[in-house]
């Protein structure tokens, strides 16, 4: 394993020119006290319990079981829209059961609703009509999820993180007449937390979902760089402070082997080339600790050096949380940093 550790930043920022015409966000609502629409002002009713909370950097709603939900006074059937587009931007803590309808409006005919993890068509889906391939989304991290409708033609289309398909067949009636997050349905809920949710009335381009994906993945990733950091290692301050220590709390570095400090393409780096060539701090970052943790590195990798390239976390045997840079066990390259 041979790399070079040092940091930069880049940021891109990507145009939405489609306007939603209703969205509610939990940032919102925990501003307001409420869980009305913010483009139409709608008033939302709540039914069952929504726990309002911060998760993993996030305002959120959890909604964990059946008839736990809330509606607003929304025609997104073809006779108010024609065509639809549903957004949503989730955490999902578990594929809690065969079904996992989350949005939507529905009232028995397999109408427009996003479903998270129905068997039925294989996962997750636009409607119960088509199958489109997808499988069930990934757990514990943050996902966005686009479904499109199109009455005239039947096309539907579901997108995870920007990536999907499209297919025909997805014919639907008007449902109950009413926008609904949750399901009153029983063993037909998605275990989530919510942060935000938006219709348009168009469908959406392949284009339009890929760029709005875009938007949404800066802005996430955005809201989770600016929580601090409870520990950070730079070669620019091992450069200037002639130790290997962390920069939030003073952690003391303890080398082992051989690394050195050396400038690389213009910036400081530590070059690390061998086994039993390595830095630790006392520092614990097991799920006792930490519930939750992100690991965050910036290097430049001139070879791949093994069939295994372990470079940071904390590992005793058991593949416990550590980034890999070229695993051939995973196939290549793993980590816990959300991207």
């Amino acid at each position: 394993m041979k790399l070079f550790i040092f940091s930069c930043l880049l940021a891109i920022s990507f145009a939405q020119t489609v306007e939603p015409v209703f969205e509610v966000t939990a940032d919102d609502w925990a501003e307001n006290g409420n869980f009305d629409d913010t483009v139409g002002g709608l008033q939302g009713t709540v039914t069952g319990t929504m726990t309002l909370m911060e998760w993993s950097s996030m305002n959120a709603v959890y909604i964990g079981g059946d008839n736990d939900y809330i509606e607003w006074p929304l025609q997104v059937g073809p006779s108010g829209m024609p065509q639809a587009t549903l957004e949503l931007l989730v955490w999902l803590p578990s594929i809690a059961n065969n079904r996992g309808w989350v949005f939507g409006d529905e009232n028995g005919g397999c109408d427009r609703y996003i479903l998270l993890h129905d068997d039925r068509v294989g996962g997750l889906a636009a409607s119960c009509l088509v199958n489109l391939g997808q499988g069930n989304p990934p757990t514990e991290e943050w996902i966005h999820i686009i479904a499109t409708y199109d009455q005239s033609s039947t096309m539907q289309g579901i997108y995870l993180n920007g990536q999907g398909s499209t297919g025909s067949g997805g014919s639907h009636s008007d449902g109950g007449g009413a926008l609904r997050l949750g399901s009153p349905w029983g063993n037909h809920h998605g275990e989530m937390y919510f942060n935000m949710g938006r219709v348009y009335n168009v469908m959406l381009t392949a284009e339009q979902v890929q760029d709005r994906y875009m938007e949404v993945r800066d802005g996430l990733n955005a809201r989770l760089a600016a929580e601090p950091p409870v520990f950070e290692v730079t070669a620019d301050a091992w450069a200037e402070n002639g130790n290997w220590n962390d920069l939030v709390s003073g952690l003391e570095g303890t080398l082992t082997g051989n690394i050195e400090v050396q400038t690389f393409q213009g910036i400081n780096a530590a070059y690390i080339a061998g086994d039993n060539d390595y830095i630790q701090w006392p520092i614990n970052i097991s799920p006792s600790q930490m519930a939750q943790l992100t690991l965050e590195m910036v290097l430049w990798a001139p070879s791949i050096a093994n069939n295994r390239g372990w470079v940071f976390g904390d590992e005793n045997g058991g593949c416990d949380r550590y980034i890999l840079i070229h695993d051939d066990r995973v196939s290549g390259f793993f980590s816990f940093l959300f991207v």
